[in-house]
């Protein structure tokens, strides 16, 4: 879910100016090589006959030296991929080796605005206000589901572990743990003067923003007709992906961030009614409702989206999404939620009617939440379901 936040909320420059910050690179294959060119052999002309086909009738002409040389070529690699090329750019200069084992290490500084959507829209300072986060990280022995690194031509036995603060490579203990740094703001006697009356009287301010819950659908057939919820106060959008199985904790692919499975016959079932009016059955329809989603999606000039129609259509970034940000709902009510869509593409269901197990299915539903924080006395509430 992060992943596509990131593949909607930021454009093609921010990507390649900023992208190297956050480790963030564009995938453009579910592969982990980042070689772009391979060595190929290929019989020289004077070790194989050549057959003049220009008439009827003609001769080949069969050469006689030189019999089995081979010419090199450098040749594109069909396995390429550039995203993966530029992940390993990113940790070069802190690699190296120490006996039998390879390390990259490095400090990371991770900006929480990437970890949720209460941080990115927090645009005041708070004080007065106890706070305490939990954090987790994928990958690691206590969050197995995602690989974070790929690795190209492991051998036998070999893996990659990730750890932090790893005593083999004599980090100091102060690196030994996660910390959360904070800017620290100090007002001007002008400030805090104006600040005193709205304080006495009670300061409170309002966060709004987008929190999702994301659950497998562990479908057992073509038909992922599927309850996300039976009832959230102000859904904003779902998602849905179908990534390649198993490729969550494969060291080999590109996951999180590849979808590559297409459905069609798609409808979101909100209570009795349906929200199309019919059936989404095409690419294109479902491209251009995520079109909409990514920065500058309503631009048709020069947008700096980073998803295109063919990354979508043919490529690893098939992100479907159905968008209820202009749909009227009560604030208090819960939403049931029903997705009715089938695996295949443009109408046409899978032929494969065993499509199914070659995915693992995700649905993230994305409904508001408000923050409502009150500085004068640290009480703290959300309305919306967590």
């Amino acid at each position: 879910y992060n992943h596509i936040k990131q593949m909607v909320d930021i454009d093609v420059n921010y990507a390649e100016s900023q992208g190297s910050l956050w480790h963030f690179a564009k995938d453009t294959l579910d592969s982990s090589d980042p070689a772009e060119f391979v060595a190929t052999p290929f019989p020289s002309l004077s070790a194989v006959g050549v057959g003049l086909t220009a008439g009827a009738g003609a001769q080949p002409l069969t050469g006689v030296a030189g019999a089995g040389s081979t010419t090199i070529l450098n040749a594109r690699n069909p396995a390429f991929n550039k995203g993966a090329l530029n992940r390993i750019q990113f940790l070069t200069p802190y690699y190296f080796q120490k006996g039998a084992i390879y390390y990259y290490t490095l400090r990371v500084a991770v900006p929480v605005k990437l970890m949720s959507g209460f941080f990115e829209q927090l645009d005041f300072p708070l004080f007065n206000v106890p706070m305490k986060m939990n954090l987790g990280l994928c990958g690691t022995q206590a969050g197995p589901q995602t690989n974070p690194f790929m690795a190209s031509g492991l051998g036998a036995g070999v893996s990659v572990q990730f750890a932090i603060g790893n005593a083999d490579i004599n980090h100091p203990a102060i690196e030994s743990k996660c910390k959360w740094y904070l800017p620290k703001v100090e007002f001007t006697p002008k400030i805090t003067t104006l600040l005193a009356p709205h304080l006495e009287k009670g300061l409170i301010k309002k966060v709004i923003f987008y929190s999702a819950r994301t659950e497998q659908n562990l479908a057992t057939s073509n038909t992922l007709d599927k309850e996300l919820t039976n009832g959230i106060k102000s859904p904003r959008r779902i998602w849905t992906v179908l990534q390649p199985k198993g490729s969550a904790t494969s060291q080999n692919s590109a996951s999180p961030c590849i979808a590559t499975g297409s459905i069609t016959n798609v409808n979101l079932q909100i209570g009795a009614d349906n929200f199309f009016k019919n059936d989404l059955k095409f690419d294109y329809e479902m491209y251009m409702i995520f079109k909409q989603q990514q920065f500058h999606g309503g631009d048709d000039f020069n947008s700096g989206s980073q998803v295109s129609f063919n990354d979508f259509a043919n490529g690893v970034h098939k992100y479907h999404v159905i968008d209820l940000a202009r749909k009227d709902f009560n604030p208090g009510d819960n939403i049931p939620l029903f997705l009715r869509a089938t695996i295949g593409k443009n109408g046409v269901p899978d032929s494969n009617n065993n499509a199914y197990q070659n995915y693992d299915i995700f649905h993230s539903v994305e409904h508001e939440l408000e923050v409502v924080i009150n500085m004068t006395n640290q009480d703290v509430f959300v309305n919306g379901t967590v």
